[in-house]
């Protein structure tokens, strides 16, 4: 499998185009793209396996450092429950590092992506305004690592609370 990037709108519009799914996320994508994210691309010859938009902090935020923003994490639908998402998010995640990230921030807008930001045992602080999952946990975790609260979040989510929202996609 390859893993590809651009920045570029009319190459990231083909990628999207070439799944065929309507999924809401992928109208995301062209935005993001726009507004200076890259997209990834894991993928072969003939298939797109998954997406990932994300963009790498440029400037430190407080005493928390440059994150990694992970704008949409997308499996195409005929090749999901294969860890092809988490894959390409471990790919990404170490590029971020390499940048110079210290932290992840994301939203997670389905019981999916809580799923796979569980998996990574990244840090979850609770629903944000529109419904969205706050993700913003350290992007390694070292001897000595702290998770700072983010602004109007006192504690992290619990493992049952966010064992409840997997457990959504599951009774479907």
């Amino acid at each position: 499998m390859l893993i590809d990037s651009t920045t570029d709108v009319p190459t990231a519009q083909r990628f999207v185009n070439s799944i065929g799914d309507k999924h809401p996320l992928l109208g995301e994508v062209r935005m993001h793209v726009f507004r200076g994210y890259t997209l990834f691309v894991l993928r072969d010859r003939q298939n797109v396996y998954a997406l990932n938009v994300s963009r790498f902090g440029k400037r430190k935020t407080g005493v928390h450092g440059p994150f990694l923003n992970l704008a949409v994490n997308y499996t195409t639908e005929q090749f999901r429950r294969n860890g092809h998402a988490s894959m390409l998010l471990d790919k990404v995640i170490a590029l971020g590092a390499e940048a110079g990230c210290t932290r992840l921030k994301s939203l997670a807008s389905s019981p999916e992506e809580v799923a796979l930001h569980a998996k990574r045992g990244d840090t979850m602080w609770g629903y944000t305004e529109k419904g969205e999952i706050l993700v913003d946990s350290l992007l390694m975790v070292y001897p000595g690592s702290i998770a700072y609260a983010p602004e109007g979040f006192k504690r992290p989510m619990t493992d049952n609370q966010i064992q409840v929202i997997i457990n959504k996609t599951r009774k479907k």
